[in-house]
């Protein structure tokens, strides 16, 4: 029998888990059929992960058309 080894998850890698939730939720939305069988991540009561959405800084939803990049002085 081969023994399991047990990862501990860096703080680098735990600052991904936003990054590939969202991967996965778009995958969701685009990669399968409407009827297509697939899984859902879900959270600790079985309930699924609301869709993640980018919020500007007085917490309002935003899109492309509301967001520009500047350098930092």
């Amino acid at each position: 029998m081969t023994r399991r080894q047990v990862y501990d998850l860096t703080e680098a890698g735990r600052d991904l888990f936003a990054v590939i939730v969202a991967a996965r939720q778009w995958g969701e939305r685009h990669a399968f059929a409407p009827e297509e069988p697939r899984s859902v991540l879900v959270d600790s009561t079985g309930g699924p992960l609301p869709e993640m959405r980018p919020v500007d800084s007085r917490g309002r939803y935003v899109g492309v058309e509301g967001t520009s990049v500047v350098r930092e002085s």
